[in-house]
């Protein structure tokens, strides 16, 4: 694809499919599996319309998503950083096996810095800073 070229318009039927083919790997997933099974129980349906919803949005849809994925993400106790390498490999395959090329490697490269960011939010803690809010007071001479 181009640079300047923009991928296929997304297609509901073809999002949900990715949608659904994506989480079917997940769910078999050793680690990740468990995790999601706990979190959604019997709402798996309910996620898969949020989530076609989300990718719709992601992918340049329209805006029918509205909601906070990092505070959702935040929430699991269990997610672990390595963890997102599993998923993003699963969703590549996914996005490979049920997506238009171009669609494919654009849902590719947001889920690749969506997952950073939730990384960057979720899991890095820069060392020898302080966690406490900044004084409001004058800065130090450093005369």
């Amino acid at each position: 694809m181009p640079a300047d070229s923009k991928p296929t318009s997304p297609d509901r039927a073809v999002i949900h499919a990715f949608v659904v083919a994506f989480y079917a790997r997940l769910r078999k997933h050793h680690e990740l599996g468990p995790i999601f099974e706990h979190h959604l129980g019997s709402d798996w349906d309910a996620h898969m319309e949020r989530l076609t919803d989300f990718w719709i949005t992601m992918l340049g849809g329209g805006t029918l998503y509205r909601g906070n994925p990092f505070e959702v993400h935040r929430k699991i106790d269990a997610l672990r950083e390595h963890q997102f390498t599993d998923w993003l490999a699963l969703f590549s395959e996914a996005a490979a096996d049920t997506l238009p090329d171009d669609q494919a490697k654009h849902a590719c490269e947001r889920a690749n810095r969506i997952a950073e960011s939730l990384k960057m939010g979720l899991f890095y803690r820069p060392k020898g800073l302080s966690q406490t809010a900044p004084s409001s007071g004058p800065a130090p001479d450093q005369s």
